[in-house]
């Protein structure tokens, strides 16, 4: 009997696969029916060889002479993992049995998910000779159902055009600037200085708005401010269209003297409400979530980080409580309409809440739809999540019954305007008349106002000049960052969704909605960037990085990287090949290199939160790792530099090594503890070749 090979992208995957085709047998790396077998990788099995691999020597010292390096043909090795090459060897046993007559490639819905699996597949043909027919489950929910039903309905490998091209090109263009440029940089700087199509655009942008911030030039400018009492409640405002320079404060003063005396003294003027309009207004409920505009929700409301969002919603998503997480788009396909109506049934009973479909275009839209769909909650039902799952489950599920919900949101919207004399002071407030989807997603709406009445007048009307500072443009936060990923030419909010998604669709992203939350990650990691609260800050090193780039005429900004972005989109649609884009990018590396080889960066010392010393071996900065100290140039130099944290059974403090690496030698340390039990005080010294040794304490002699 044949049967078809099911390849997963990770084991909870394969285990969810399982669970939509039924009872299976569980072996060694893969469950087995009479129709399937199912087995997994554990994401990437492969990886682009590094460049001592392509040139057959061992690791050692970066040289300039190895750079530009271009492979003459890119190449995949299995990963070095026993773990790995176990399960490969797994994959390929069953790969090459008789009763095997198909692959189903069930990668994540996505490009990286193509690249994975297929690389498996192209290494197992080679190796073997066989080649099967592949087909594709595309799995945009993981619940028993929707496995089953996207079993019936497979499509030819084919059929997903050149998503697998668009990948491997991602994958080969990223290689070759993060290679090269990594080592450039590093070399011509003498410190360690990562560089990334898309890392180093995430730091530009941070890197200017602190310039900004900090050649900001304060202010002070006045106000006519007033205020009075009216029905018990104090209410606040300005003076319309009015404001005064620092050199204009005495005129200020003299218009709040004058206005005093003619409402006070002469009567002269009145300060009398000319104009009430109240209208009510039917509220939209905020789109369905974009994986970036779920990160921005959850780090507004709980902070968290990109990062912690993206991996709990791909809990969830491997649970089978939502959706598939890593989508770019608010907007659900029409051909959803069915499904997502059936949810809706089971919904409302389960919530005792009234919902209904509403086919409207601001939620089923397929010109907004790049390949995945707005991130919803499916039809399982919630049970044995952690606390930090439930706040993100709840807030999609919010989202989603706030679109569906049958009862409208309607405010009362009022705004009034008192006039006194020439000048006009201006309120607004809100209520609420019909609270719709605010039951779910509640937001900040301005103070209620009393009632006015057209010609009423305000007695007791008080005015007084408030001096202000003009403030700087805040710090950049995690979804001010975000915004800039997705779009970064967006010329204006009002422009925000058509601007977005012709961006999307053109390939004017940086990054993708997968990708970002990590790459923010390893800027935190090489210590370009800080984050204190919810907002970003450059660091000393992240101003020598860019200053870095500058100087070596490395063009690696949003202009660039957008550019790369648009070709990897043409090559999906045919309109590039692999082959055009990847030379395209060798020249552009090689003219950057080869015109700026003998251009030398001279770098001051940049303090940073893991350095704490000197190395007493090269001069490099003494970094702190999870388990010891070592030199930052232990890849460009070759220098082996380490202090363990431990050292016979005692953990350092760091005053300590800070005191090693300023004097060669410690104060006395007690607690260290002999081979064969006991223990002992002792001094730690650093002798020329930095080995650590002991000193001990001269003994007294005996009377």
């Amino acid at each position: 009997m044949s049967k078809k090979l099911i390849i997963a992208e990770k084991p909870s995957l394969a285990m969810k696969i399982c669970a939509g085709i039924g009872k299976m047998e569980k072996s060694d790396g893969y469950w087995e029916n009479e129709d399937y077998i199912v087995t997994f990788a554990f994401g990437h099995l492969f990886e682009l060889k590094s460049i001592e691999q392509y040139l057959n020597c061992e690791k050692g010292k970066w040289t300039m002479e190895q750079l530009p390096f271009f492979p003459e043909q890119f190449a995949y090795i299995l990963k070095d993992d026993s773990g790995v090459k176990k399960q490969y060897g797994i994959i390929k046993k069953l790969y090459q049995r008789k009763d095997v007559t198909g692959v189903i490639n069930a990668g994540d819905p996505d490009r990286e998910g193509s690249v994975i699996i297929l690389n498996i597949l192209h290494e197992l043909e080679k190796e073997t000779g066989i080649e099967k027919p592949v087909e594709r489950i595309w799995l945009t929910a993981t619940t028993p159902e929707f496995v089953s039903q996207a079993l019936h309905n497979l499509k030819p490998e084919e059929a997903y055009g050149n998503l697998y091209e668009e990948g491997l090109t991602r994958t080969y263009v990223d290689w070759l600037w993060g290679i090269n440029f990594s080592r450039y940089v590093t070399l011509k700087t003498g410190g360690f200085f990562p560089v990334g199509r898309v890392l180093t655009p995430i730091v530009k942008f941070i890197y200017d708005r602190d310039v900004v911030i900090s050649k900001f030039q304060k202010e002070i400018y006045y106000e006519i401010a007033g205020s009075f009492q009216k029905d018990g409640m104090e209410i606040k405002s300005k003076l319309k269209n009015v404001r005064f320079t620092s050199e204009q404060k005495k005129a200020g003063e003299q218009l709040c003297t004058d206005l005093f005396l003619k409402l006070k003294v002469t009567s002269e003027l009145e300060a009398v409400v000319a104009k009430v309009e109240s209208k009510e207004v039917t509220k939209n409920s905020p789109k369905l979530f974009s994986l970036d505009k779920l990160q921005n929700k959850m780090s507004k409301d709980y902070k968290y980080s990109s990062a912690e969002t993206l991996e709990l919603t791909q809990k969830l998503y491997e649970k089978g409580y939502v959706t598939y997480p890593r989508t770019n788009t608010e907007y659900l396909a029409t051909a959803e309409k069915g499904s997502v109506g059936a949810l809706l049934e089971k919904l409302s009973a389960r919530e005792n809440i009234s919902l209904e479909l509403r086919e409207s275009k601001s939620i089923f839209d397929d010109s907004k739809i790049e390949g995945h769909t707005a991130l919803i909650i499916t039809e399982k039902e919630l049970e044995g999540l952690s606390e930090k799952e439930e706040n993100v489950y709840r807030t999609i599920k919010n989202r989603f019954i706030c679109n569906f919900l049958k009862e409208k949101t309607i405010l009362q919207e009022t705004e009034v305007e008192i006039h006194i004399g020439e000048y006009v002071m201006e309120l607004r407030g809100t209520a609420i008349v019909s609270e719709g989807f605010l039951k779910y997603e509640p937001i900040k709406s301005e103070k209620m106002l009393s009632v006015f009445k057209e010609g009423e007048v305000i007695d007791e009307i008080q005015l007084s000049l408030e001096e202000k500072t003009t403030k700087p443009p805040a710090h950049v936060n995690e979804a001010e960052l975000n915004g800039f990923l997705k779009n970064p030419f967006k010329k204006s909010d009002m422009e925000e969704e058509e601007e977005d998604y012709k961006a999307i669709l053109q390939g004017c992203e940086i990054g993708t909605v997968a990708t970002r939350a990590g790459i923010i990650q390893n800027a935190l990691r090489y210590e370009y960037i800080k984050k204190e609260k919810n907002a970003f800050f450059i660091t000393d090193k992240g101003t020598a990085f860019i200053h870095a780039l500058e100087q070596l005429g490395i063009d690696m900004e949003k202009t660039k990287t957008v550019e790369i972005g648009m070709d990897l989109k043409k090559v999906f649609r045919n309109e590039e090949t692999l082959q055009s884009v990847v030379e395209k990018t060798k020249k552009e590396i090689a003219k950057v290199i080869n015109s700026n080889r003998e251009t030398d960066v001279q770098m001051e010392r940049t303090s940073t939160r893991g350095e704490i010393g000197i190395c007493p071996i090269c001069g490099g900065n003494v970094m702190e790792g999870k388990k010891n100290y070592y030199c930052s140039n232990y890849r460009e130099k070759n220098c082996g530099f380490v202090l363990w944290k431990v050292v016979a059974k005692k953990e350092l403090t760091k005053d300590q090594i800070i005191q090693l690496l300023e004097k060669g030698k410690t104060s006395l340390i007690k607690g260290f503890t002999k081979n064969a039990g006991g223990t002992f005080s002792a001094c730690l010294v650093l002798d020329e070749e930095g080995k650590v040794g002991f000193q001990f304490p001269k003994r007294k002699e005996k009377k």
